[in-house]
C-alpha cells in the first residue's frame, strides 16, 4: 500500500477500532469554555489528529472535562460541538 504523501506503515491494514490511534499524532489542541456560562470551570477540548500518509484528512477527539464525547473524522465544528443547549 502507498499513498501520494508517504508509505502506509506496516500493520495498518489489520488495525481495527482504537488501534488506529497508535498510527496518529495530535497536531492541534483547541481549548474552550462553556459559551453559555462563563463561570463554568470545566474545559472542553478538541484534539486534532493526523497521519503522515494522509495529510488532507484527520480525526478529532472531542472532550468535555475528562470525558470523551466523540471520536470522528475532522469536521471543524469548533467549540459549539462540545456544549449543547441542554448543558448547564
Amino acid at each position: 500500500m502507498s499513498s501520494d504523501t508517504a508509505d502506509y506503515p506496516a500493520g495498518l491494514a489489520e488495525v481495527e477500532g482504537r488501534g488506529i490511534l497508535a498510527f496518529m499524532a495530535v497536531g492541534e489542541v483547541e481549548l474552550y469554555r462553556n459559551p453559555a456560562d462563563q463561570k463554568d470551570k470545566i474545559l472542553g477540548a478538541i484534539l486534532g489528529g493526523s497521519t503522515d500518509w494522509d495529510t488532507e484528512n484527520g480525526m478529532e477527539i472531542v472532550m468535555l472535562g475528562h470525558q470523551v464525547l466523540e471520536v470522528r473524522e475532522y469536521l471543524g465544528y469548533g467549540e459549539f460541538a462540545i456544549w449543547t443547549e441542554s448543558d448547564e
